[in-house]
């Protein structure tokens, strides 16, 4: 879609990041990622919990993506927003490919 748009920040790490998501489900057997009401909001609050603040501040700086007020919030506020180790997001996984997410799933 950034291709097709003729985004001049376009480069391939939506794709990984698309592919990362997709694996990190199918060894999970649930979504990495799944907010509580299912809408845009819950699920960037779930991936920030998870993979921590600092990188998404720079992703949504760098991208000019629009973050909601409740998710601006949990950034301010929340003193322990560090990334999570994969090994407890994806417990039932082995370490190679806890390793191989932990390098796609960046911001």
């Amino acid at each position: 879609s950034e291709l097709l748009a003729e985004d001049q920040k376009s480069n391939f790490s939506a794709d990984l990041w698309a592919i990362g998501c997709m694996l990190g489900a199918m060894l999970n057997k649930e979504y990495l990622f799944r907010g509580q009401h299912n809408d845009e909001s819950s699920m960037m609050e779930a991936i920030v919990k998870k993979l921590g603040r600092n990188g998404f501040r720079l992703y949504a700086k760098y991208y000019n993506v629009a973050v909601p007020q409740e998710i601006l919030n949990i950034l301010k506020h929340e003193e322990q927003l560090t990334r999570l180790p994969m090994s407890s997001i994806l417990k039932e996984a082995n370490e190679e490919a806890q390793d191989l997410l932990d390098l796609i799933l960046i911001f």
